[in-house]
């Protein structure tokens, strides 16, 4: 995969992240964004995600994750839009508005807008989370068991369960590597398809 180098880059230049996805999050852009912070804070990067308060329905447990990114002690350098293919979609949490401060896109769709200062769409890639698996191998950063499960939790839900037309041979040995890094699919299976409440239930009557 061509990882832009730009990006590379502006994470090792820069100290302060914010990192958000579009409103409605689903597990692709809950997984990814989790994943990427808590990466780039074991490196000593300081990271937020202003939308913290998203993380909900299945996809509350994922907040465990983010829960020490849940505090600004100063201004970002630059902000990581993961999963967003349009400016108005972008969900600016707390902020309300984009923060004057540079962006940097992470994407799979097709029409991706390409409003950020640095731009990377790759439309055959089923799921960003599989990107942001690249672009930390490429990085050299560790991935540990949680940032694993968060990886596969979106790549999960962005095949639908490895049953849509997207799921790839590729997608399948990124998976098989985030087993073995620490991901359990049946307790990751159970939590997000397995688990719902009673008063979910009752809406599907």
């Amino acid at each position: 995969m061509n990882i832009p180098k730009d990006i590379i880059n502006a994470i090792n230049r820069n100290q302060s992240f914010v990192i958000t996805g579009h409103i409605s999050p689903d597990g692709d852009c809950l997984g990814s964004s989790v994943a990427l912070s808590m990466a780039l804070s074991n490196i000593g990067k300081e990271v937020f995600i202003p939308s913290l308060g998203s993380f909900k329905g299945k996809y509350s447990f994922l907040a465990q994750y983010g829960e020490k990114f849940s505090k600004l002690t100063k201004k970002a350098d630059i902000a990581i839009v993961l999963d967003c293919s349009t400016p108005d979609r972008v969900d600016w949490g707390i902020f309300g508005t984009q923060p004057s401060i540079p962006l940097i896109i992470i994407d799979h769709h097709k029409g991706n807008m390409m409003f950020g200062e640095i731009n990377w769409v790759e439309v055959d890639k089923p799921a960003v989370a599989q990107m942001i698996y690249y672009l930390l191998n490429e990085m050299s950063i560790p991935i540990n068991e949680k940032i694993a499960s968060a990886l596969y939790v979106a790549i999960l839900t962005d095949t639908g369960k490895f049953s849509f037309p997207n799921t790839t041979p590729e997608i399948f040995r990124v998976a098989g590597d985030l087993v073995e890094l620490g991901a359990n699919p049946k307790i990751l299976t159970e939590k997000l398809y397995y688990s719902n409440s009673e008063s979910f239930l009752k809406t599907l009557v």
